[in-house]
This record gives structure tokens, sequence and C-alpha cells, in this order.
């Protein structure tokens, strides 16, 4: 098939991150199509070099997100049942995928099942981000009395029910707590073994993504709890006390919010919480898929696993069954560059001249000596430092304190460095992309929906940031 003419469709910012070749696949394909009730009517275009995967989104008319969000705040659709239906997908991947392994032979329809019903649950995570993005849309729209859009979003970027990192912590706190009370004095006592592993294997995953990022590991869990057992209740205490002043700004929000706004809030609050859960269920997921399929076909085709993760369903599929690959040649065309365009009756793939084409035409900022780029507040601030492009682990060494850090989106890995950043600016806009809502828990200045935002900036560009109104100044 040939890459569409966009011409008549709008482009829309969607971040990107670090990913391999076959989950840049995975998300592609499920745009334009449907999947039972629900429908995505986008041009989804990945444009990806050496695995750094930017997303961009083309509608015919950014009404789109209004259209989708609206269905659900009128009742139309409902947000359980996404809820329901992703924990059904989530279920009967793992026994299906089991029951595969099981047979030990090369069963491909029973290999595309297992694979449809991972595309089937990753549907879910488009879905969920159009919704993200039509409740921003409403709330610029329809403004609640007496409360600043930056405390709006703040307040709607709240989850009703405690996300997976923070039951993480009280699982654990809780185990420390119970050691505590038993007079055990260390994680290494062998009454821990078994609530220790019961945390390991629900939410171990919980850092990992589309990038073979490492899951927990037991001393990360031993090493906690050593370092919280002569006091887990202060630990414990400060949770309680977070969750208290969350519920508590959400019921005066709630309070000044007409009844249609109260409802636009709750949905916003769902997705929120069901965004979190897709996560887990699909990183969960993909550390079996690695773990237990992956690296065994790799050894198998005699390939490293990075090729494997290079390949589109077919291929795998071949390779299956055959233990036959793609050239090294073409795979490594695909790494260095290639576009994936999902939306079309099947998946388009670019690479070498086509994709730099492709990329020229549609995708590339315009060429124009800009200093100053407006985005939208999601920690305010005022800031000055250098700028340090960061889009992936590999890059956390080169920053240093006090910097800005640019990045399409953050993870759960960008923590650490996380602490000892001035500021951050970030091309993902969504109200609960990853960077929003960490820049919020930890009080840092950030400026997020800045299309484009690491081909803006440079290395050590002192760069001066005002996240209160969105603005971002290079001054030298």
């Amino acid at each position: 098939m040939q890459a569409p003419n966009l011409q008549n469709h709008i482009m829309l910012n969607e971040g990107g991150r670090k990913l391999h070749f076959f989950f840049s696949y995975l998300l592609a394909s499920y745009y334009g199509t449907g999947y039972k009730k629900w429908n995505l009517p986008l041009i989804a275009v990945i444009n990806s070099r050496n695995n750094d995967a930017q997303w961009r989104i083309f509608a015919e008319h950014v009404e789109v997100y209004d259209d989708i969000f609206y269905s659900y705040l009128r009742g139309e659709e409902s947000s359980f049942e996404i809820e329901k239906e992703m924990g059904l997908l989530s279920e009967n991947f793992h026994s299906e995928f089991s029951s595969f392994l099981n047979t030990g032979s090369k069963n491909s329809e029973r290999l595309m099942e297992v694979v449809s019903g991972v595309q089937n649950l990753a549907f879910f995570s488009g879905l969920l981000r159009v919704i993200d993005r039509g409740a921003q849309r409403y709330f610029d729209r329809y403004p609640v009395a007496s409360f600043s859009h930056q405390e709006t979003i703040e307040v709607i970027s709240i989850s009703e029910r405690e996300l997976f990192l923070a039951q993480e912590e009280r699982a654990l706190l809780i185990v420390a707590l119970e050691a505590k009370q038993r007079g055990i004095t260390t994680a290494d006592d062998e009454l821990l073994v078994k609530p220790l592993l019961e945390i390991h294997e629900r939410f171990s995953s919980l850092i990992t993504g589309y990038f073979s990022e490492p899951s927990r590991t037991m001393g990360y869990y031993h090493a906690f709890i050593n370092s919280h057992i002569q006091d887990p209740e202060s630990a414990l205490k400060i949770l309680d006390e977070k969750n208290a002043e969350s519920a508590e700004r959400r019921r005066k929000f709630l309070q000044a919010c007409s009844a249609e706004q109260k409802l636009a809030a709750a949905l916003a609050s769902h997705i929120v919480y069901l965004k979190d859960l897709y996560k887990h269920y699909i990183n969960r997921i993909i550390v079996r898929l690695e773990k237990e399929f992956f690296v065994p076909l790799a050894d198998e085709c005699q390939r490293n696993i990075e090729d494997l993760l290079s390949l589109t369903y077919d291929e795998l599929i071949k390779a299956h069954e055959t233990g036959v690959t793609p050239s090294d040649e073409i795979l490594g065309a695909r790494r260095e560059h290639c576009i994936l365009i999902g939306g079309m009756e099947k998946v388009i793939l670019l690479t070498a001249e086509e994709a730099a084409d492709f990329e020229q035409q549609w995708l590339l900022p315009k060429e124009e000596e800009r200093k100053i780029f407006k985005g939208r507040c999601a920690c305010k601030g005022q800031v000055r430092g250098r700028a340090r492009i960061v889009l992936g682990v590999e890059d956390f060494n080169k920053v240093e304190d006090g910097d800005i850090i640019v990045v399409r989106n953050t993870s759960p890995d960008y923590v650490p460095i996380l602490k000892s950043v001035s500021a951050i600016i970030a091309e993902d806009g969504g109200i609960t992309a990853h960077v929003a809502v960490i820049s919020r828990e930890m009080k840092i200045p950030t400026v997020v929906g800045i299309l484009h935002a690491p081909l803006l900036f440079k290395d050590g560009d002192m760069v001066e940031v005002d996240a209160d109104r969105g603005i971002i100044t290079i001054s030298e």
C-alpha cells in the first residue's frame, strides 16, 4: 500500500518513548480499526530512529477527541466497560499464553490468538489517550469557577483509587509493619519470603515498558523493607495524609462544579486509574512475552532478541514456524529509521528513502529560527538552566544537578534523575501523561505539549522556563 496523503488532516501531538519495533507495530495496528463496539477513526504515524519512537496522530478534525469524550460523558459509553474488558483480556492472555507454551507445538493459529489478544488490549491505550485529551479540551472550554486552569488539571488528574506504585509501597510498608510487630529485624527472615514473593509477582513489572526495561528485583524489595522496618508507621501515615489531602481537594473542587462538570471530573479521574491499570496489565504481558517466548525463539533462530523484536506479525509467525527471519540488512534498516502508519487497511511500513521522504513532508517542524515556545503548564515554577535532551536511560549520565531536561515523556525509571533536575520540557501533552503526574508529585516546574521538543533544543542551550504561563525561552 502507498503512504497516505495527509493534506486534509490535522497533526496532533502524542509524544513518544523508547520502543521496540514489534511493539510499535502492535500499537500502530489498532488505529482506524475497531475492537468489538469501540473504534478509533484516526491515522497514527510512529516515526522511529534507533527505537526512539515519536507518535503523531492525524485526524480530519480535532473535534474527534470531543466526540469520543462526550459519548462517555453523556452515558452513551461507559468507562467501567473498558475496565471490565481490559481485565478480561489480561486474564485471557495469561491463560491462552500458558496453554500455548504447554503445547510445545508450532501451532501458528494459537500464536496468532495470543498476539491478537495483546493487540486488543493495546487498543485501549489509544482509546484512553483520546478520552484524556477530550477531558483536557472540555475543561479548557468550560472552566470551573474560582479554580485556575492549573488547579483544575491537577484535581482531575487525581485518581479516586490508589495507583499501582502507591499500592506497591503500601503493601511493602504493611509487610514491614507486621514484621516489626513480630520482632523481625531484617528482610532476610524466612517468614518474609512468601509475602515479598507475592508483592514481587504482582508489582515487579510496574517500572518496565516497551523497551526491555528491567523489572524490580527481590533485592530492591529487601532493601526497601530494611530501610523502613524500624519505623513503617511514619511512611504509612504520609501515604494516608497524601490520600486524605487529595480527597479534600477533590471535594472542594466538586462543590464548585456544575452537574455536568462533576460528571466530566469523575470520568477524567477514572481515566487516570484506567491508564495506570492498562500499564499494569501490558507491562506484565510484555515481561512474560520477552522472557518466555522471544528469548527462547531467538535461541532457536540463532538470533539475538533485538532481531526478534524487530519483526512484523507475519514475520514472527514465519520465524516461529520455520526459524527463518529477514536479513540483517532489512532488520538493521528498520532499527535505523522506519515509519509505521496505522489507520489504513493494514499497517504501512516505510524505511530508508521512503521513510525520509515521508518524514520530511509530514512530520518535521517548519524551518524557522524560534527562541520562544508555548506549551501548557503541568507544574508551576520559573527556572533558568542548561537544557539536556533525554530520550532514554542511555542519556541519564549527562544530566547534572540543576539541568532542565527535554523529553518526549517520562516513565518510572526516570524518577532517580528527576530528583536532580530543576525543570522539565515535554513533548507529550496529556493531562495524565506520566511526566505531568510525576512533575506535580515532585513539584518540578514543567511545561508539556511542546511539539517536536527534542528537535527544538540542543544540549547546553541556556533556557528559561516560565511554567506558570507555559512559555519556554532560549536565552543563549
